[in-house]
């Protein structure tokens, strides 16, 4: 096994280090993925319309 590979958290133990529920986890996963993909479709509209000119 390589020691430098870091181990990943479970949600169990996310939620109990930061002291909130796993439903706060899930909407805040899904607000940052709504985010991504909003900040996505601006750039790719931006491209489409460099790529008409």
């Amino acid at each position: 096994m390589d020691l430098n590979t870091e181990r990943r958290c479970s949600m169990k133990e996310i939620c109990e280090y930061l002291g909130i529920s796993r439903d706060t986890v899930l909407t805040w996963s899904e607000e940052r993925q709504k985010a991504f993909e909003d900040t996505l479709a601006v750039i790719l509209e931006q491209y489409d319309d460099t790529a008409k000119l």
